[in-house]
C-alpha cells in the first residue's frame, strides 16, 4: 500500500468512499461526477489544500483524507491543519490504512509549520473516536455545526 496525492482519475473512488461516511447507510453523494471533478480541481488548485489517498493492490483507492492548512493569528501566527473527509473503505479497516493516511497528513502539517492538527468526528462514531485517540489525538473540544 502506498499513500499519495489524489489524482482527478481517483474522483469516482473518492465519491464511493465518501458514501461510506453515512451513519444510516443511505447514499448521500450525488451521481453527477462532473460536480465532484469541479470540486476536486478547486481543492488541488489551492496550495493550502490536498487530498491524500491510500492505494492498495492493483491501484485501488482504499482510503482518503483532505488536509487543509488554515492561516491563524494565535500561537505566533502559526497555521492550523484541519483534517476533513477521512475515510477508509469498510473492507480495509483495521489493517493500518488509516494510520498511514493520518501519519502522512500529520507530517505534511508539521512541514507546513502548523502547531496543531484538528478534526471533528460525529459523536455517534465511537469506533472512529478510539482510532483518533490511538493516533494521538485528544478529545478536547465540543464541536458545533449549523446547516446552511
Amino acid at each position: 500500500m502506498k499513500v499519495r496525492d489524489a489524482l482527478v482519475d481517483d474522483v469516482t473512488a473518492l465519491v464511493r468512499l465518501l458514501d461510506q461516511l453515512s451513519l444510516d447507510g443511505a447514499r448521500r453523494e450525488g451521481a453527477d461526477l462532473a460536480v465532484y471533478v469541479e470540486a476536486f480541481r478547486a481543492i488541488i488548485a489551492d496550495p493550502r489544500q490536498s487530498i491524500v489517498v491510500a492505494e492498495g493492490e492493483a491501484g485501488v483507492v482504499v482510503g482518503c483524507a483532505t488536509l487543509i492548512i488554515l492561516p491563524n493569528l494565535s500561537h505566533g501566527g502559526r497555521s492550523v491543519a484541519q483534517l476533513e473527509s477521512v475515510v477508509v473503505d469498510d473492507a480495509f479497516r483495521g489493517r493500518g490504512v488509516g494510520d498511514r493516511i493520518v501519519a502522512a497528513c500529520v507530517e505534511r502539517a508539521r512541514a507546513a509549520g502548523c502547531f496543531r492538527v484538528q478534526l471533528t468526528s460525529n459523536s455517534a462514531r465511537s469506533d472512529a473516536h478510539r482510532f483518533w485517540k490511538r493516533c494521538g489525538f485528544v478529545h478536547s473540544h465540543a464541536g458545533f455545526k449549523r446547516a446552511l
